[in-house]
């Protein structure tokens, strides 16, 4: 379900940051949903689609995924993050967002 083009696409990311995401993605397999989500809110939450930039709405749409109320944003670093649908206790993989512009924060160091 990756999203390879369009202002998320993972195809601009390097093979090095790929390393990072990866071990990043892999800490948080061991953990459930609710030590994700509700512990580690601070760094991991689900955001509406409504919330989200009018590009990352627009790609939505583009990508035929307009039905989806909501997507999770997991933290990598202070501004990087990767986005993914909840299904259950799995998550798609979707977006990669290395500059937090899929739902800008007015937050500093984000």
């Amino acid at each position: 379900m990756m999203d390879h083009e369009g202002p998320f696409g993972w195809a601009r990311m390097t093979r090095q940051k790929l390393l990072t995401v990866h071990q990043r993605l892999a800490s948080l397999e061991s953990m459930t949903w609710h030590e994700i989500l509700i512990r580690g809110k601070k760094a991991n939450h689900a955001v509406k689609v409504e919330q989200m930039s009018k590009p990352a709405q627009d790609r939505l749409l583009e990508l035929e995924l307009d039905d989806i109320d909501e997507l999770v944003s997991l933290r990598v670093t202070a501004k990087e993050r990767v986005w993914g649908i909840r299904h259950g206790g799995l998550c798609n993989i979707l977006w990669w967002d290395p500059e937090h512009e899929v739902c800008p924060s007015n937050k500093k160091h984000t």
